[in-house]
C-alpha cells in the first residue's frame, strides 16, 4: 500500500477523500459519456448532420441561461444543497425523456442534445467544486492530474456500458441507465461535505467570495474579474479555440458517421465504442505519461 501511495503521489490522509472524487469524476464523465452516445445517436438518426450547427448554436444560448442562474443560486444556498438539488433535477429530467423516447417526439433528439450537453459542462464544473471544498492549492496542483485520470478511467466505462448495453435493452432504454450515476454522486457529495470539508462554513452557507462582489451576483462581476486579468483573459482565449476546433471536428466526424451508418442502434454501439477507445487510450497517456511529462518538461510541454 506504501509503494502504491509513493507511486501516486499520495500522502497519509489523503485515501479516502481521494478516491471518493475519483469515483465522483469517475461516475460523472461516465454517465456522460453513456448520454453523448444515446444523444448523438438519437439526432443523427432523426436529423440530419447539417443540422447539427443549428444543435450548436441552442447549446450556447441555453447554456449561457444555465450558467448565470446557476452563479446566482451559488451566492444563496450551500455548494452541498445546491450540488444535491442540481443533482436531482437532472434525475427528473432523465425519466421524463425515458418516457417520452417512446412516443417519438419530433424534437426529442434536439432537446436531448442540448440537455446532454448542458448535463455535461454543470455535472464535471461541479466534481472540481467539490474538489475545491476538499483539497488546498497544494494538495490540488498535486492531486489533480491523478484525479482527472478518473474521469477519463469514467469515459472509457460509460462508452463501453453504452457499446454493450444498447444490444440488449436498445437506445431508447439506454436513457434510464443514466439513473444510476447521479444517485451515486449525490450520496458521494453529502459524504464527503459532511466528513472532509476544509471549510464547513463554505459546505452550510453561501460561499463568501460571491457575496463579497459588491453585493451583485450572475455572471457580470465574473466577467469583469476576466476582462481585468490577462491571465484569466488567455485562458478564456485558449479555452474558446479548443472549442471552435471542437466543434469543427465533430461536425465533420459527425457527417462521415451519418453516411456510413443508417441504425439508431448500430450508431449508439459505434459512438459508445469510439469514446471508449479514446478513453482509455487517454487514461494510459495520463496515468503512464502526463507525471512524468509535467515533472521532466513542465506544463508548457505537457499541454502540447
Amino acid at each position: 500500500m506504501e509503494r502504491i501511495r509513493s507511486f501516486l503521489n499520495v500522502q497519509q490522509g489523503e485515501g479516502k477523500p481521494l478516491l471518493l472524487l475519483f469515483l465522483y469524476l469517475m461516475l460523472a464523465l461516465a454517465s456522460f459519456t453513456i448520454a453523448r452516445a444515446v444523444r448523438d445517436s438519437l439526432f443523427l438518426n432523426h436529423y440530419s448532420a447539417m443540422d447539427l450547427p443549428y444543435a450548436y448554436l441552442a447549446v450556447a444560448v441555453v447554456i449561457g441561461a444555465v450558467v448565470s442562474l446557476y452563479v446566482r443560486l451559488a451566492g444563496r444556498l450551500s455548494q452541498a444543497t445546491l450540488i444535491s438539488s442540481t443533482l436531482l433535477f437532472f434525475i427528473l429530467h432523465i425519466l421524463l425523456f425515458w418516457w417520452a423516447a417512446p412516443r417519438k417526439w419530433d424534437a426529442l433528439p434536439a432537446l436531448f442534445y442540448v440537455w446532454t450537453s448542458i448535463y455535461g459542462i454543470i455535472v464535471t464544473a461541479q466534481v472540481w467544486t467539490v474538489a475545491g471544498m476538499i483539497l488546498d492549492t497544494r494538495q490540488a496542483r498535486r492531486l489533480f492530474p491523478l484525479l482527472g485520470s478518473g474521469g477519463i478511467l469514467g469515459a472509457f466505462l460509460g462508452g463501453l456500458v453504452a457499446a454493450v448495453a444498447v444490444r440488449y435493452a436498445g437506445t431508447h432504454n439506454l436513457i434510464l441507465a443514466l439513473l444510476v450515476c447521479p444517485v451515486l454522486c449525490i450520496a458521494i457529495v453529502q459524504r464527503l461535505s459532511r466528513r472532509f470539508c476544509r471549510n464547513c462554513r463554505v459546505c452550510q452557507r453561501a460561499q463568501p467570495a460571491v457575496d463579497s462582489l459588491e453585493g451583485e451576483r450572475g455572471l457580470a462581476p465574473v466577467a469583469r474579474r476576466i476582462f481585468r486579468s490577462r491571465y484569466l483573459r488567455l485562458i478564456v482565449g485558449m479555452l474558446a479555440l479548443s472549442a471552435v476546433v471542437t466543434l469543427l471536428v465533430d461536425f465533420q466526424f459527425k457527417l462521415a458517421v451519418q453516411e456510413s451508418i443508417r441504425s439508431a442502434d448500430r450508431l449508439t454501439a459505434f459512438f459508445g465504442s469510439f469514446y471508449a477507445w479514446v478513453g482509455l487510450a487517454s487514461f494510459l497517456l495520463q496515468i503512464l505519461a502526463g507525471r512524468w511529462l509535467v515533472d521532466r518538461h513542465g506544463i508548457r510541454v505537457a499541454l502540447l
